[in-house]
């Protein structure tokens, strides 16, 4: 028998997600209920993904969309664990991650922010299309840590070459990698990597694309299995609780080349199971998809 799916929506306040590109305000995603577990979906059309009522027209038409499977599996994974009364992320070591600064164009958020960073951490900033505020954090933060920069496609390639060309060379050699500085281009972005001496991340690209980075991001919530690569770094969908902590699960079990991951805090709560939020589901108003999923 095929089972029934329920959904239920939620909210991202703009504290919950730290994206420039998306910018302030609530975004909605829905929280996802089959057989017994718990997955979410979490769009963001503003960086090229369909609509949430697309991938739900698609789970209740019974042939789920990529980001649709990978919250299946989530889904089947959570109820497993719970049948058992297992906290899924008590039974794995937690990957260490990246420290995220959530606002770096305000000189006054920046310093009480870096406060908080240990000598020698590695943070991830979201870069922006104001170069020279941009340049000022990376500057401030590479004084004593290693930085990541994620752009999400906001500059094109002459901007991002202008950027990288604003930065003092001990600030270059701290930099482990740029995410996304402008749409994905293998040959562009392999021009730009050679030019400039610096290592690119791929997130927001085809699945099968090999060329131009170094490093390929995985966002479990997204994609069922590891997009092409041979360097990973897994993160979170900005998404819900469930889809960060099944990012963490699935980051504990990767065996593949690693880096830093880029989970979040994960909090293990003694009276949950699966992926946790239990009272939360409890508590959350449902709907039937009027769909079902093999």
């Amino acid at each position: 028998m095929k089972d029934l799916i329920r959904f239920s929506r939620y909210t991202l306040e703009a504290n919950d997600y730290h994206n420039p590109q998306v910018g302030g305000g609530s975004v909605t995603g829905v929280v996802v209920e089959y057989r017994g577990g718990y997955g979410c979906l979490q769009v963001w059309p503003e960086l090229g993904d369909e609509t949430l009522e697309h991938h739900l027209d698609a789970l209740r038409s019974g042939n789920p969309t990529v980001m649709g499977r990978a919250c299946i599996n989530c889904c089947m994974i959570d109820g497993d664990a719970r049948r058992q009364g297992i906290h899924l992320l008590s039974t794995v070591a937690v990957r260490k991650s990246h420290y995220l600064l959530a606002d770096i164009e305000s000189a006054d958020l920046l310093g009480p922010q870096l406060s908080r960073v240990n000598t020698g951490d590695l943070v991830k900033v979201k870069g922006t299309s104001n170069l020279a505020s941009t340049i000022s954090a990376v500057e401030a933060i590479t004084q004593s840590c290693h930085v990541r920069i994620d752009f999400n496609m906001c500059l094109d390639n002459e901007v991002f070459c202008n950027f990288m060309r604003g930065l003092t060379s001990r600030a270059r050699r701290k930099i482990q990698f740029i995410e996304d500085p402008f749409p994905y281009d293998a040959e562009q972005w392999q021009d730009a990597s050679d030019e400039l001496g610096v290592d690119l991340a791929l997130d927001w690209g085809p699945d099968d694309a090999v060329g131009g980075f170094a490093v390929r991001i995985w966002k479990p919530s997204r994609q069922l299995n590891p997009p092409a690569g041979r360097l990973y770094c897994i993160t979170h969908n900005m998404d819900h609780v469930i889809g960060r902590n099944y990012a963490a699960y699935q980051a504990s079990l990767f065996n593949g080349d690693l880096l830093e991951c880029g989970l979040g805090e994960i909090v293990i709560k003694a009276e949950d199971t699966g992926f946790g939020c239990n009272k939360e589901l409890e508590s959350m108003e449902w709907e039937n998809l009027n769909g079902r999923c093999n």
